[in-house]
């Protein structure tokens, strides 16, 4: 293969198990960079080094393989102890020396230069190798993490309790995101996907469809032209979106005031978004296959449409993001329309869904400011216990979420 694969992610997101198995089926080289630094780290503890220049002549002195599922220290088999408590507990401390991070990036550099490389860690896609071809980005519940790992280390004899895994994971998360140099976040063309609930065969199928479909690159190529225009034609400024949840399935719901709404939402978020678009649009055949690339499908408006419905939830079981425009057509003078009560029955169909609501607020003149604010994640679980609701309720439901489009608005 001419080119090289990237797969990031947090402890326990199924990264190495899933990068390996692509390896294979792609016949690529696969590179586990988070066993070479696991490889360091342990160098470290056996020679009782703390000092950077004692470890860096460390790396100097010695070689690190990667062979398959082994990794060996000068021939040395070390698999199993570089996945040791201690090794776990030391290794965010090595890893984010800059000093050490510099000399092995050089290293995996090298390492992927000739191409046919599929290389996890945590900053693959957006230090070691900006310029792979496909970029991934695993993730998934700290809890189902934690038991993954957990579960691994009993196999392997390890005498740890899931709670002391999962707080060594939280640990690791926070090490890695806020370290100064190199931190863990997604690259901004990458492909998020939330690995919780899901076998490792579905990341796999999944990762193979975009290399071998191009839907992704679509997707990704049209969301980078659409940013270079809406910025060049408007002032967007964007507030909340930090809280934005990073995995899990998520309703986007906002106020709809003019076709560029969803091209706004689309290119200010980093997880791709799926949208419905009515359905007279997928008539023309050209247009509607683009639409579709873009992760819109039909929807009739007007009337129930369970087709519809059911793609929608086939989205939130995919624990990916849905976006609603609840008022069901656009705003010709931008007032608030009433909501219909469509955004209350998806969420109340969906399990453990989170809602996050958006006002867009400008006049969309040329070089115009818009503001999208994002406002606070609402678990919809929490305030409507209901498993069957009247269609009243919906209605009053939907209402009562849209309010805090509302209230952004006025904020």
């Amino acid at each position: 293969m001419n080119f090289n694969i990237a797969i990031d992610g947090p402890a326990g997101a199924g990264k190495s198990t899933v990068a390996k198995i692509v390896a294979d089926t792609l016949n690529m080289t696969y590179i586990d960079t988070g066993a070479m630094y696991r490889a360091i780290t342990l160098l470290s503890i056996r020679h009782n080094k703390s000092d950077i220049n004692d470890i860096i002549e460390l790396i100097k002195q010695i070689e690190i393989k990667i062979e398959g599922k082994r990794v060996y220290i000068d021939n040395e088999d070390v698999s199993d102890d570089i996945r040791s408590i201690e090794v776990t507990n030391e290794v965010s401390r090595i890893a984010k020396i800059p000093e050490i991070r510099h000399v092995m990036i050089q290293l995996q550099r090298e390492m992927a230069k000739n191409k046919g490389v599929v290389m996890d860690g945590r900053d693959i896609g957006t230090i070691v190798l900006p310029d792979a071809k496909y970029k991934f980005f695993l993730t998934a519940d700290v809890r189902e993490r934690a038991i993954r790992r957990y579960r691994e280390m009993i196999r392997k004899g390890h005498d740890v309790t899931l709670e002391q895994v999962e707080k060594d994971i939280e640990y690791r998360d926070f090490q890695d995101k806020n370290r100064d140099y190199s931190p863990l976040k997604a690259a901004e063309d990458a492909v998020i996907i939330d690995t919780t609930n899901k076998t490792i065969q579905q990341v796999v199928e999944e990762i193979i469809d975009v290399i071998k479909g191009g839907k992704v690159l679509f997707y990704s190529f049209i969301r980078f032209i659409c940013n270079i225009v809406i910025h060049v034609l408007f002032k967007i400024r964007t507030t909340g979106i930090s809280d934005f949840p990073e995995h899990g399935a998520v309703i986007v719901y906002s106020n709809h005031k003019s076709v560029w709404d969803p091209v706004i939402i689309g290119c200010v978020l980093k997880r791709p978004i799926y949208f419905m678009a009515k359905e007279e649009l997928f008539s023309y055949p050209i247009f509607g296959t683009i639409l579709k690339k873009l992760n819109a499908f039909p929807v009739k408006r007007g009337k129930p449409d369970r087709k519809a419905i059911r793609e929608a939830l086939h989205v939130l079981e995919n624990r990916q993001v849905l976006g609603i425009f609840p008022e069901g057509t656009r705003s010709k003078d931008g007032k608030l329309l009433e909501p219909e009560p469509g955004l209350a029955l998806i969420s109340a169909k969906s399990k453990d869904v989170i809602l996050v609501p958006v006002a867009i607020n400008g006049n969309y003149k040329l070089f115009s400011r818009i503001d999208v604010k994002f406002g606070k994640p609402i678990k919809f679980d929490e305030y409507y216990q209901s498993e069957t609701l009247s269609s009243r309720e919906l209605k009053e439901i939907s209402v009562a979420l849209f309010s805090e489009v509302a209230n952004l608005i006025s904020s």
